[in-house]
């Protein structure tokens, strides 16, 4: 391990400010980094078309589903009191956790399918999908926690000072903790752990990405008037010996997503219109203005043309912006006919589709690329959730972190 420190000074607030940056930092938690943190990753979901399945929520691409259901897709809330002794509870609809492809119903929702609960999933936050299983930031017991593809139920795999998201490919988990950014190989994780980079002030990195090569990482900074979050990048096979610095100067820099030559972030701001949607090219440095003046974004994925993300009010919406024109000044409601959305959290894109969660009203829903119709009601996808936190995508599944009867891990066919 090779730590470094930041470029520039931390900067220290006032009361004042400091008090709405742990505001701020509580709403992101929400979410798990990707924003919330962000996250969240974020983050998060896969990649479409030809970008890289690379997200804050570390979710792998995904092949999409078609057609309009607005059926309930969620009655498991009564379940889900597990009492955390191990043990997938019951797979469900698939032959593995991976597996959705007999959770199918073409005529209404399906029930969800509760992956872990009690003390395997205590405060689940961002959530994360690869060929290698399902993975999960446990807040409330410091752990990162997953099932394994071919395994049999939840495993804890590393503990981590105040995890908060992660994303994984290639064997490999990345994850962000109190003290900055951490990785560990599967499966022997803790033997494997090890210490990246540090951060600006503690719990201020919020949102990871990696693309099965390189980490990209956002520290939002302790800085809620002016801003001093960052964005970086590194090589985590030679420890982050050279971290590269992309952009300085971020209002609360948070939320990630890849593509396969850019990479798209947010200044989240302190809640007076003053988010911003920001673009790059992977190589670096410097930066592109895509969206300013939003009132906290969070949510955040992108295609070959449009970059979405969700403001995550009580009145809220998803919206998307052609970043291949440059700045935008007029977003587009994905949504139109859903109305105020209320807490929109977490984003993925999976295959033909745009997925969102819903914090206060307990659901996910989803569109067409790029967008639902004006008269076109999104397809609901769970609902009755009490607290839904960050969503990933696998090739026929959905999964979620959210506090129900103290926080469940749950998947169902998309």
């Amino acid at each position: 391990m090779k730590p470094f420190a930041p470029l520039v000074p931390i900067v220290a607030a006032a009361a004042s400010a400091l008090a709405l940056g742990a505001c701020l930092v509580d709403l992101a938690n929400l979410s798990g980094g990707k924003p919330d943190g962000g996250g969240g990753g974020a983050a998060s979901g896969g990649g479409v078309g030809g970008t890289t399945a690379a997200t804050t929520s570390g979710a792998t691409a995904a092949t999409g589903v078609g057609g309009d259901n607005s059926t309930t897709a969620s009655t498991a809330s009564a379940a889900s009191t597990g009492s955390g002794s191990g043990g997938m509870i019951n797979p469900g609809c698939g032959a593995s956790v991976l597996d959705c492809s007999g959770c199918a119903c073409p005529a209404g929702g399906c029930a969800a399918v509760p992956l872990a609960t009690g003390a395997d999933a205590d405060g689940p936050r961002g959530i994360a999908t690869s060929s290698d299983g399902v993975f999960w930031v446990d807040k409330g017991g410091g752990r990162i926690m997953g099932i394994l593809a071919q395994g049999s139920g939840p495993q804890l795999l590393v503990k981590g000072n105040a995890p908060t998201t992660l994303a994984v490919a290639n064997g490999r988990i990345v994850y962000v903790a109190q003290d900055g950014l951490w990785t560990c190989l599967l499966p022997s994780c803790d033997a494997t752990k090890k210490h990246l980079a540090g951060s600006i002030a503690p719990g201020t990195v919020q949102s990871v990405a990696y693309d099965g090569q390189l980490v990209y990482w956002s520290d939002r900074g302790d800085n809620v008037n002016t801003g001093n979050g960052k964005v970086w990048r590194c090589d985590p096979a030679d420890d982050c010996a050279s971290p590269y610095l992309i952009a300085d100067h971020q209002l609360l820099a948070q939320g990630l997503f890849l593509t396969v030559d850019s990479i798209f972030w947010m200044a989240r701001g302190n809640g007076q219109a003053n988010g911003a949607i920001h673009k790059s090219s992977r190589t670096g440095p410097g930066q592109t203005d895509l969206a300013a003046a939003l009132v906290l974004p969070t949510g955040l994925a992108a295609d070959d043309t449009y970059v979405y993300w969700t403001e995550a009010t009580t009145s809220g919406a998803v919206l998307r912006c052609d970043h291949t024109q440059g700045y935008c000044t007029t977003p587009v409601n994905v949504a139109p006919k859903a109305g105020a959305l209320g807490l929109p959290i977490d984003l993925i894109i999976a295959g033909a589709r745009i997925y969102w969660n819903e914090n206060s009203k307990g659901t996910i829903s989803s569109c067409p690329l790029p967008g639902c119709a004006a008269a076109e009601k999104p397809r609901l996808h769970a609902t009755g959730r009490q607290g839904v936190h960050r969503i990933a995508a696998g090739s026929s599944c959905l999964f979620w972190t959210d506090d129900v009867n103290g926080g469940t891990v749950d998947k169902v066919g998309r």
